[in-house]
Parts: structure tokens; C-alpha cells; sequence
């Protein structure tokens, strides 16, 4: 089974991208400034843009100590534009614009196993969507669910041999990313989507491995992005990070790599502090240095596998490393790409105060670059 992370899902979903919008009709909205954002209902989908996930990662711990990471990603793509295609007069119920993908992760860190499994389905007689009941938003990709409420997020997901059961207390956000949620990722200015998080996540509940239930608990961090246009010409891949420390301070970084070297301007992070308030982080204040390296026995791709990472202004310095090295995805039977992606742990200080911590990190590009999605609409 196979499973695709959050930015890597552009690739799987970039050539409908690019069909659609080399048709005649209408284009899908810029993004270009602010995002508007209003809760609870923009926790919710926006199916007039092309492409949009909920990305929850965590490091969670049975009561016996046994440490566990963890991913569960919902990704919504628009294949068709309003317009395109005219509906018949007597439509089928089978027919809709939207595409949903579910991808499920477990990193069993003791035993040093990587569990994945995913599923993809129509948006259409209930196998895959959305729907608001009040204040609370419950999604669905088959019989996988999430639950996102104004005080408590749910995930249920089951595949083969693994299965999670997680109710969550959000201890900080939704915080917005950029410029009131505007995350910009290239020069063009609609280079761009509305990215939101919930930096720390309490979470409690079961884990299942084999015949193994675990009752676990430990911090979870989600993602809700969407966006119409973001990557660019000349780009081979980017390196993600975010973290939750022990002085209740979050840090996400996404550093976009350039085919001739260095890294755009655009790439940036989000420092969030202990009482919720969200520092934006330019290129210029962080410095990521790379100090060792793993080659994938599977793919022979040699990723980066351990980081010094700087922050002068905020006095941060932290050494990231993979809490267990083989984390890599391999999804040749749904996007062609091979990948790294998986939990890591993190020890470093700010100021004169030691920090403990740990996070997820996504590496994409190491293999072969990947392609644009074609010019912002």
C-alpha cells in the first residue's frame, strides 16, 4: 500500500491541474493577499479552488513507553471547472467535480517498521466529502473520518494491519501562516494558498499493530491548506519541518530548494509561542545546515538525515534527527515518486534554556526534481 504526503499530493494532481486550466470556462480563484478566513466554516472545504488538504501528524507513546509516530492526510482535488463540461439534464448522482484521497501512516519506532496505506474516491454518493453539523465539520474517504469541532478533533482510520482511534483538545490555534493565512511559495504573488494550523493538539486514544492495541497519548499537529497555483519553474524539491518543543513553543519551517542551488526567497516558517501568539519567519533569520546523510537500501536515494537549525532572532538553535532512518515513501503505483517523510525528535536550547522535542519532517526532490504545476491561473 502507498501513501502520499500533503505537498507531494501537487504532483499526483498536477497534470488535472494543468488540463483544467488550458480549457475554455471559468478559472479557479487567485489567491494573491490575505486570506479572509473565518471559523468554524472556513475548517471546512473549499471545492472551488483546485486542490486542499487536512494533514494531521503526531508522536504519540503507549502507557508502557513505546513511542509511535503517525500521519493521516485528507486531500480534496477539483478536476473540472464550472463551465467546462456542461451538466445533462438528467445527471448522474456518480457525477462530480471532486476527487478525494486518503493516506494513512504508522512509524513503529521501537521496532523500526513503517506501516502506510491509502485510498482514493469520489466525491459523490457519499463515499467521500464533507458536511457541517453546527459548529463541527466530519469528513469522510470511505469508511476513514475525521472530526473537527470547536474544542475536540477525532481521527478513525483503519488499513490491514493498523488502525487509529484519536480524540484531540486543541491547546493552540487555529494559527494562520504568512500574511493572515497567505503563504506564499514562489514570485508570483498567486504563487500561493491560505494555510492554517493547530500547532499542538492534545491527543488520546487506541493504536492497533497486528494484534497489538496500544492505549497512547502525545501532541498532534495539523495542517489545512488549499490553494489553486503555488510551484514554480525551477524549483527541485523542498525540505519541511515542524516541531513542538518542551517550552511550549511550535516551529514550522518549509524551505524551497532551486534547481541551480540555494533556496527561494519564498521559503519561510511560523514561530508560535507559548501563549498562541504566531511570529512569521523569513529566509534571511534561519540558517539550516544538513549534518549527516541516509541512502535508501530500497531506491538508493541519499537524503539528508539530521539538521543543525539557527533562528538568531529568536536565540533558537536545535539539532533535528529522524527518530528512526527508513521513513520513506514509496508511491511509484500513485504518484511515480519516492520520498521521505516521517517523525523526528529534536534537542537544542532557546536562549539559555535547554529544549527537548519532536516533529515531522518531508524531504522531496532527492531522487529527480519534479515538475511544475504550470503557471498560476
Amino acid at each position: 500500500m502507498t501513501h502520499t504526503s500533503p505537498l507531494l499530493m501537487f504532483l499526483l494532481l498536477g497534470s488535472l491541474l494543468c488540463a483544467a486550466s488550458s480549457v475554455a470556462g471559468s478559472k479557479p480563484p487567485r489567491i494573491d493577499g490575505p486570506c479572509s478566513l473565518k471559523f468554524p466554516a472556513d475548517h471546512g472545504p473549499h471545492p472551488e479552488h483546485i486542490i486542499e488538504w487536512w494533514y494531521y501528524t503526531g508522536n504519540l507513546e503507549s502507557k508502557q513507553g513505546r513511542p509511535f509516530g503517525f500521519e493521516l492526510t485528507f486531500f480534496r482535488s477539483r478536476i473540472l471547472l464550472e463551465g467546462d463540461h456542461p451538466a445533462p439534464e438528467q445527471p448522474s448522482p456518480w457525477r462530480t467535480d471532486q476527487i478525494w484521497a486518503a493516506h494513512f501512516a504508522i512509524s513503529d519506532i521501537s521496532d523500526g517498521a513503517f506501516h502506510q496505506s491509502e485510498r482514493v474516491m469520489r466525491g459523490a454518493m457519499g463515499l467521500a466529502g464533507a458536511k457541517r453539523q453546527e459548529d463541527t465539520w466530519l469528513l469522510n474517504v470511505r469508511d476513514w473520518r475525521m472530526v473537527i469541532g470547536p474544542d475536540k478533533h477525532r481521527l478513525q482510520a483503519q488499513a490491514g494491519d493498523m488502525a487509529l482511534d484519536l480524540e484531540m483538545q486543541p491547546d493552540k490555534g487555529p494559527i494562520r501562516h504568512g500574511n493572515e493565512g497567505y503563504s506564499q511559495k514562489g514570485t508570483d504573488p498567486a504563487s500561493a494558498s491560505c494555510y492554517v494550523s493547530f500547532p499542538r493538539l492534545l491527543g488520546s486514544g487506541g493504536l492497533r499493530l497486528g494484534n497489538r492495541t496500544f492505549e497512547v497519548d502525545g501532541n498532534v499537529w495539523m495542517d489545512h491548506e488549499f490553494a489553486s497555483a503555488l510551484l514554480e519553474e525551477g524549483l527541485e524539491g523542498w525540505d519541511w519541518f515542524s516541531l513542538q518543543l518542551t517550552d511550549r513553543t511550535e516551529l514550522m519551517l518549509f524551505v524551497l530548494r532551486r534547481k541551480r542551488g540555494g533556496a527561494h526567497p519564498a521559503s519561510a516558517g511560523t514561530f508560535v509561542a507559548p501563549d498562541g501568539k504566531a511570529r512569521h519567519i523569513s529566509l534571511d533569520e534561519m540558517e539550516l545546515e544538513v549534518l549527516d546523510h541516509w541512502r535508501s537500501p530500497h531506491s538508493g536515494i541519499r537524503y539528508p538525515s539530521g539538521w543543525r537549525l539557527h533562528i538568531e532572532p529568536l536565540g533558537l538553535q536545535v539539532h533535528v534527527e529522524p527518530r528512526m532512518k527508513n521513513q520513506e515513501m514509496r508511491t511509484e503505483s500513485s504518484t511515480g515518486r519516492i520520498y521521505w517523510e516521517g517523525s523526528v525528535s529534536a534537542r537544542g536550547s532557546r536562549g539559555q534554556e535547554e529544549l527537548k522535542g519532536t516533529g515531522y519532517v518531508e524531504l522531496t526532490g532527492y531522487g529527480e526534481p519534479f515538475e511544475p504545476l504550470g503557471a498560476a491561473p
